[in-house]
């Protein structure tokens, strides 16, 4: 390899975190990394284009079992040439669903090789006490171990002959994104603008940052985790009652890291 890229899309910044460290232990030190940071949509209307002897980590979270659906999408420009491809899907600690093999597919059809994969357990930003502490130490000690593995199959010659076989159906399942709300602001609010600068849709205004577009917000919570006065929080009956049923019934969940060759 003479270049290894993680690109990540990560609203809440576990993600970004995985893709970190995965690309910190695979274990090509000696080559130049360059981290690309897709969250925001000005960064992914641009074109992301790679070539054989480069190796991409992708890593994203996954909504309603399948990859975010948000535009510019994620996967349209990025582009490779038998790109080596290791793909991370972090999900909420209950289901992953289609969103590995949705990502596999796009990006095979992008000129990638999709080499590697993992299904990550992470705190789910909904219903936060389900998957409470993950990733754990023990999380990230497991992805060093796995990191090497996919290093070991990433150096031998003939890997691009094989097909990753990876969970999920196609057709996808139906993407349900639940009703269409966004979070209120209170009067505690500072203008930090904050929520502005890290809404991944652009659906908070810069002129009116109390305002947020619910057309627009996929809920992915990262204005109200950067929120440094906690002004911002969703307060929808429904979604405050979908949450609490989510932690009641999957509370004690505690899955395991999967890594698929």
């Amino acid at each position: 390899m003479k270049h290894v890229y993680a690109i990540y899309f990560s609203p809440a910044q576990s993600t970004k975190l995985l893709a970190q460290h995965i690309t910190l232990n695979i274990g090509y030190l000696t080559v130049p990394t360059t981290h690309i940071n897709i969250t925001y949509s000005k960064d992914r209307e641009k074109l992301y284009e790679f070539g054989q002897d480069d190796l991409v980590i992708f890593a994203f979270p996954t909504y309603g079992g399948r990859a975010p659906n948000v535009m510019p999408s994620i996967f349209d420009n990025v582009r490779g040439k038998k790109t080596p491809l290791v793909l991370v899907a972090s999900y909420g600690d209950i289901d992953y669903d289609d969103s590995l093999l949705e990502a596999c597919k796009r990006l095979t059809e992008n000129g990638f090789v999709c080499a590697a994969a993992l299904s990550v357990p992470t705190q789910h930003t909904i219903a936060p006490k389900v998957g409470a502490g993950r990733p754990s130490t023990s999380d990230f000690d497991k992805l060093k171990e796995y990191s090497l593995v996919i290093r070991q199959k990433l150096d031998m010659a003939d890997f691009y002959g094989e097909d990753l076989i990876l969970p999920g159906s196609y057709p996808h399942k139906d993407y349900v994104g639940g009703p269409k709300i966004a979070p209120e602001t209170s009067d505690e609010c500072i203008k930090c603008m904050l929520c502005y600068q890290w809404c991944p849709v652009d659906a908070i205004p810069h002129y009116h940052p109390k305002d947020t577009d619910p057309n627009k917000c996929i809920k992915c919570q990262g204005c109200v985790i950067r929120c440094p006065v906690k002004a911002r929080a969703f307060k929808h009956p429904g979604f405050l009652e979908k949450a609490k049923q989510t932690e009641e019934k999957n509370f004690n969940n505690n899955h395991e890291i999967q890594l698929f060759l």
